[in-house]
């Protein structure tokens, strides 16, 4: 296959990226944008090359295409050939075929489709490294059918929330940078936070108001009938604890429940978010049961060293200003993971 670097200016293009934003990407996780294509000086009388798998097999997600597609950017740019498993909803699995059909001619013979999982494939000898992404039993019911040498990035289940602070007074554009944040991607991604957390002593009702407002005015998206049946059952829930609901006048509209409960609850989806007023610490109680699936905390900017002392408490596993939850930087970690240097192997060369 190409060059790394003529294989970032094929694929750049297809993300609305540079060709620079790629190769940095590169340089970033391997020390060397020409890491993979040739020996590079790693101490005296050292040189190192990485190499990559010679194929990845991808479980692309079912709820988000994004996920997917960058997966399958990865696989791509480290040369790899690539086999994805296409996941059953009909929108994501069109984006990913529309990705397959939109890469230039020398990328196509490296990306092959399928639409059941094959077993016997997953784990046979031509594939190096395994790619998941899906529920806690799916990936590990994937985990069981490897061979113990194939490189295996299990992506599973996370949640993600807002730490908002002492909020006297709503700021400016504040309501909706944390409307942007739960309503991108109807609320389905790991990134999307389901619930913001306030300190006591704020104004929680006019940050509600103004939520709700901002939540009103984005497109609507109907959620299936089992999130719709888990939103019904959560307006219930908080109704029944004395809380409130600003609703919107639609069936398919936005919800925000103040919940008097500071419990940390995960499965609200198409803008359906629950604040709630906790103290720091009872904030850290609340989600102790969640300590190893937190993805991202996001806070409002500047942060404070005792916001990001929180949200470190938190086990989070990444931190970033509200609005930017559902934009990660492409060189972020995944899952506190590097994404492309965790799939390479090294080759030292010891010269005299």
């Amino acid at each position: 296959m190409s060059s790394a670097r003529q294989r970032a200016a094929l694929l750049a293009p297809l993300f609305g990226l540079k060709p620079p934003a790629l190769t940095a990407w590169l340089e970033v996780e391997l020390g060397s944008t020409d890491a993979l294509d040739r020996w590079t000086p790693r101490a005296p009388g050292i040189a190192s090359r990485a190499v990559a798998p010679r194929t990845i097999y991808h479980l692309c997600p079912g709820n988000v295409p994004e996920a997917g597609l960058q997966s399958l950017l990865i696989g791509l740019l480290l040369g790899s050939r690539n086999v994805a498993k296409l996941p059953r909803d009909p929108a994501v699995r069109k984006a990913i075929r529309a990705f397959a059909a939109s890469l230039p001619a020398p990328l196509r013979p490296f990306l092959a489709l399928r639409t059941a999982f094959r077993p016997k494939e997953v784990a046979g000898p031509n594939i190096d490294a395994v790619i998941a992404y899906g529920g806690d039993e799916a990936v590990a019911a994937v985990r069981a059918r490897l061979r113990p040498d194939q490189v295996f990035l299990p992506y599973g289940h996370r949640v993600s929330l807002l730490w908002l602070g002492k909020l006297v007074k709503t700021a400016p554009g504040l309501a909706a940078a944390v409307a942007h944040d739960v309503s991108a991607h109807a609320q389905l991604g790991c990134l999307s936070p389901q619930a913001v957390y306030l300190a006591p002593g704020s104004d929680a009702v006019a940050f509600c108001e103004a939520l709700a407002r901002a939540l009103h005015a984005l497109p609507a998206t109907p959620p299936p009938l089992a999130h719709a049946a888990f939103i019904r059952n959560a307006k219930h829930a908080v109704r029944a604890a004395g809380g409130r609901l600003w609703e919107s006048a639609s069936p398919l509209g936005s919800t925000v429940l103040l919940d008097p409960d500071p419990a940390f609850r995960d499965g609200y989806t198409h803008r359906t978010v629950a604040v709630r007023i906790a103290s720091p610490k009872a904030v850290e109680k609340a989600l102790l049961p969640f300590r190893e699936k937190i993805s991202t905390v996001g806070l409002r900017a500047p942060f404070s060293p005792a916001d990001e002392a929180l949200a470190l408490a938190l086990g989070a596993e990444r931190i970033c200003p509200v609005g930017q939850c559902q934009q990660p930087p492409l060189f972020r970690h995944h899952d506190g993971r590097p994404r492309l240097a965790d799939l390479v192997k090294w080759v030292d060369r010891e010269v005299l």
